[in-house]
């Protein structure tokens, strides 16, 4: 765990932009990484955070465990390819008129869900 000292260390000799830079493990830093203020605020809760004695390590896993907890309940799941291959299905015909049902919010269907249509052009990782 860096100290503030150190910090200030690496702000001053131009390694990081700031306290708010999104490498550092700060409020601030995990603010500009995409955290939000209920996230940042369960995960102290559940490690008992105070103003003093703070010098103990605690696993990013467990921020990360918060972080998806929210996300679960408040985004909404689409695909994506990243990289795309065109792929040709050759034997479309069997399956032609194919549609896909896919939730929106696995945890909770009643929130709605989206249909996919196959094609014979798909485009895959």
């Amino acid at each position: 765990m860096l100290s503030k000292r150190k910090i200030e260390k690496l702000i001053s000799n131009g390694l990081v932009r700031g306290w708010n830079d999104p490498r550092l493990h700060t409020v601030q830093g995990l603010k500009r990484r995409g955290y939000t203020p209920t996230m940042i605020n369960n995960f102290c809760e559940d490690i008992g955070v105070s103003r003093k004695g703070n010098e103990n390590y605690t696993s990013n896993k467990k921020l990360e465990f918060f972080a998806r907890k929210e996300l679960d309940a408040n985004a909404s799941r689409v695909f994506g390819v990243l990289e795309p291959i065109l792929l040709n299905i050759v034997n479309f015909d069997e399956i032609k008129n194919k549609q896909i049902q896919a939730p929106l919010f696995p945890s909770d269907p009643t929130k709605g869900s989206r249909t996919y249509k196959l094609t014979q052009k798909v485009f895959v990782e």
